[in-house]
């Protein structure tokens, strides 16, 4: 095995995608729960006990959805940056015309 790391940018394309759908998905799951009220339920005990649980909730969901929105923008710009430095190197190195000598030498010419 190789030493080091491999980036794949398809893998880190789906991860951004996925983080984002989180982010937008907890932001309307707090959203409809700052909607709606505890109070419907009837009991002034319930009442207060949904309105501490909401309050926890759209603090720490807010926060999830915060990091993970901070999250898609940095692995967004590194996945930019890798693609960049992808294109530089082709650039850099442009693939040949024919058969090399080490291509050739490889599938046993001489």
């Amino acid at each position: 095995m190789p030493d080091g790391y491999r980036l794949e940018l398809g893998g880190m394309g789906r991860l951004i995608n996925q983080l984002a759908t989180a982010e937008e998905r907890m932001t309307r799951a707090n959203n409809n729960l700052r909607d709606s009220s505890a109070k419907d339920m009837g009991s002034f005990l319930i009442d207060q006990a949904g309105n501490a649980f909401q309050d926890r909730w759209e603090y720490g969901i807010g926060k999830l959805a915060e990091c993970a929105g901070k999250m898609v923008e940095g692995l967004d710009a590194t996945r930019k940056q890798y693609q960049q430095a992808d294109q530089a190197t082709s650039e850099y190195f442009p693939a040949g015309e024919g058969d090399t000598r080490i291509s050739r030498r490889m599938d046993g010419g001489t």
